[in-house]
């Protein structure tokens, strides 16, 4: 009888690594898109949500610094709790009248 009851977790991770099926973090290089650089290779961007194209447009980058200079990175909490911003108001009225 075993004592371990995490005994099956070495065993289990045993068989993934034999079956190459274990994932690890990958470290991306260049800026979000359709391809991006991983070790030293240009490679197909298959896994990101992205759908747009538009994480790595330059325009709302600028757009996205010039708001994080003005108004930080975030409110802080839940909407509920500590309230939102106007310009985040603004935004939905936009979208309500598209």
């Amino acid at each position: 009888m075993r004592t371990d009851p995490y005994a099956w977790i070495e065993e289990s991770l045993a068989t993934i690594h034999r079956a190459d099926w274990y994932r690890s973090v990958q470290t991306i290089h260049g800026l979000p898109g359709a391809t991006v650089f991983l070790e030293g290779r240009e490679v197909i961007n298959f896994a990101s949500n992205d759908y747009l194209g538009l994480a790595g447009d330059q325009r709302l980058i600028a757009a996205a610094t010039i708001a994080i200079q003005e108004l930080g990175t975030g409110s802080t909490g839940s909407r509920l709790l500590s309230g939102h911003r106007e310009i985040h108001r603004d935004l939905e009225r936009a979208i309500e009248l598209f």
